[in-house]
């Protein structure tokens, strides 16, 4: 997607239930949460930390401030099955594998 086709996603997504978190370090930007907050338990759309700051604990933090501002107990995500570094992330935060999604092709 191009940033124009980008920014309308975005929008039709905070038009429609979801609401923008971002994830700020030193008074700069280096990320952001995009939660469905219509869901119970609330969904996970999009968690982002720009490339250089990873490996920082700045998404465990963000994650952990996320929950609290959310007053969430409970929260669901996808992880695409390729994305084995974003799913030892989401293990090490304490999320547990539910059911497995396939499709055929």
């Amino acid at each position: 997607m191009d940033i124009s086709q980008l920014k309308n996603r975005m929008t039709d997504f905070l038009k429609n239930g979801y609401k923008a978190y971002l994830i700020i370090h030193n008074e700069k930007v280096i990320g952001y949460a995009l939660i469905d907050i219509t869901k119970d338990p609330k969904y996970l759309r999009q968690f982002f930390v720009v490339r250089e700051e990873r490996r920082k604990q700045y998404g465990k933090k963000a994650f952990a401030k996320l929950l609290e501002k959310l007053d969430a107990k409970q929260l669901d995500i996808d992880v695409l099955s390729w994305n084995e570094i974003g799913i030892k992330f989401w293990e090490a935060i304490g999320f547990k594998e539910q059911w497995k999604r396939m499709r055929y092709e």
